[in-house]
């Protein structure tokens, strides 16, 4: 099992084009997750945090129409291409904003639920920034992170680098390297446990049912 190393290396510097090719690669295993969070909203709206394409809220934003986005990201080139992303699919109700995921810029009780997905691993406190979503969320709202487990099953971890390195092509060995970055950078379950537990959360909101991604969910 790989030592975690802070911060994911490469995560400020993304290849906009491979990375949208790389969420590709695990959408239909994502969509069960995603699947899962939408049935704990109802309608109002929603933020999605370090959102980077803002694939988990805009995914959410269709299974819900009558559910509205804001993604909050760091990097205006992804908002950018996230909201072309947007105006080509038609779906016409996200509002983008720049900005980092603590302190976040919405004043308490804000939104119906908030969201992040794969940037747990980056957010250099962690615990501050989950005491931040839970003060934008309004009582009864639900706050949701998903991100890549660092003791995830390495039989499956094996199979998928076995896989990238048999393309032998330059986004293969892109998708190896920040599949293997991330993995190093993310938490085990009991790290996770810790963060919730320093942030004044239940950690038995952790959801590990999964042999590569692990959930937190926080009712409000």
């Amino acid at each position: 099992m790989p030592q975690r190393v802070a911060r994911n290396p490469i995560k400020r510097e993304t290849n906009i084009r491979y990375y949208r090719l790389y969420l590709d690669e695990f959408r239909e295993y994502r969509s069960n997750w995603y699947q899962r969070i939408a049935e704990h909203y109802s309608g109002g709206t929603l933020l999605e945090v370090d959102a980077g394409l803002a694939e988990l809220g805009t995914h959410l934003a269709r299974l819900n129409p009558a559910l509205g986005l804001v993604a909050l990201e760091a990097r205006p080139e992804f908002l950018d291409e996230a909201a072309k992303n947007e105006a080509k699919s038609g779906l016409g109700k996200c509002r983008w904003i720049q900005g980092e995921p603590a302190p976040l810029p919405f004043g308490q009780d804000s939104f119906s639920g908030v969201v992040s997905s794969g940037a747990l691993r980056n957010w250099g406190d962690p615990g501050l920034v989950i005491q931040e979503m839970l003060r934008v969320t309004v009582q009864g709202g639900h706050v949701f992170i998903l991100d890549l487990r660092r003791d995830l099953n390495e039989w499956i971890a094996e199979l998928v680098i076995r896989d990238w390195q048999s393309r032998g092509s330059p986004m293969a060995q892109w998708f190896l390297e920040y599949f293997i970055n991330s993995w190093r950078t993310a938490y085990t379950k009991e790290e996770v446990q810790g963060i919730l537990a320093n942030a004044g959360v239940d950690s038995s909101r952790l959801e590990d049912d999964d042999p590569i991604t692990q959930m937190v969910h926080i009712p409000v």
